[in-house]
């Protein structure tokens, strides 16, 4: 078992040892649970094809928070519960830890990082699927590969939350990943410290890109151009509130020519309403955003000279929705 020390701060884009991981993210108590367990079928060497790496050598066992989800969501209660399921921690169950060694001579988990977590804690080695780089590889090189091996895995065996996903996808070099953090750039947003770091995070980002994947992105970036007033000083910008300017926009054939003065000032009283994300159409709720924005924009033109309003029925029609949903979406109804 470990010794607690006083974690400093912790960055989830930092390369740990297990130790370390162990230290600063599994309790005291937490590791006396753990260690309380037997470890069963405890495999000789003759009877297992896999690595081993002796307590002796953790230090050297690392896990990269560049890709990895580990480091920044290493969960405990899973961890405990797969093992108090069995009973112990069972070598035969546990094994297909995948790790590969980097020119440095270190050890780095691509999966199994929980399982390599109550070795560490126990005391007893880590059997090991090894994998060995090639020694011309750079450490970035050798991480593109590690990355695109737990994207793999990541897609089959355990649920990743899409920024973990996109993350992990960006470093492993996949095209969808790359495309979309060129348009955070444009956007002047980001998502876990890719895109503008200087700028609002992009939450729940997975509606934005599915947007930008069935609208022209340029929509997209033009939303977010009318918004960079509003931008300023913002930690977290939601994605659905992006979306759904976007797909307004995407209507331009269908809609006057629109005022961007008036079109700001609609997005200023959004982005300050409480309410303007709330009870949005169930199924449909970039659609039903993108009608709270047309009517917003229809009440900031009230009154001017010339001004042409946007017909919420054709959008209904557009977005193939009953036009019943203006009279019964609530927040078009008193603001």
């Amino acid at each position: 078992m470990t010794t607690q020390t006083n974690p400093q701060v912790w960055d989830p884009d930092n390369t740990y040892s297990i130790n370390e991981l162990i230290q600063n993210r599994i309790k005291i108590n937490q590791q006396v649970n753990l260690a309380n367990f037997d470890a069963k079928q405890f495999p000789k060497n003759t009877e297992t094809n896999n690595f081993k790496i002796e307590p002796k050598d953790f230090d050297k066992v690392k896990i990269d928070g560049i890709y990895n989800r580990a480091v920044e969501d290493f969960n405990y209660n899973k961890l405990y519960k797969n093992i108090d399921r069995r009973g112990g921690f069972i070598y035969s169950s546990a094994s297909g830890i995948k790790i590969f060694q980097r020119p440095d001579k270190n050890y780095y988990i691509v999966d199994g990082v929980h399982r390599s977590s109550f070795c560490a804690v126990k005391g007893i080695p880590i059997f090991a699927n090894l994998h060995i780089h090639d020694g011309k590889l750079s450490p970035n090189e050798c991480r593109k590969v590690e990355a695109q091996v737990y994207t793999d895995m990541g897609y089959h065996i355990y649920s990743q939350s899409a920024d973990q996903n996109f993350k992990a996808a960006y470093v492993a070099g996949e095209t969808w990943a790359i495309d979309f953090a060129k348009t955070l750039n444009q956007i002047g947003m980001h998502i876990k410290n890719i895109g503008q770091k200087n700028g609002p995070k992009l939450t729940g980002h997975k509606t934005f890109q599915d947007t930008i994947s069935q609208y022209d992105p340029s929509y997209g970036i033009e939303a977010a151009s009318l918004m960079s007033d509003k931008m300023k000083g913002r930690i977290s910008i939601n994605a659905l509130f992006l979306s759904g300017l976007t797909i307004l926009l995407a209507q331009q054939e269908d809609l006057p020519l629109l005022n961007d003065e008036l079109l700001k000032g609609a997005i200023a009283q959004a982005i300050g309403s409480k309410n303007f994300l709330k009870g949005t159409i169930h199924g449909k709720p970039t659609e039903g955003v993108a009608l709270r924005f047309a009517h917003l924009y229809n009440n900031q033109g009230n009154g001017m000279k010339g001004f042409l309003s946007i017909d919420l029925s054709i959008l209904c029609n557009n977005f193939s929705m009953p036009k019943a949903i203006i009279d019964s979406d609530i927040y078009i109804a008193t603001v």
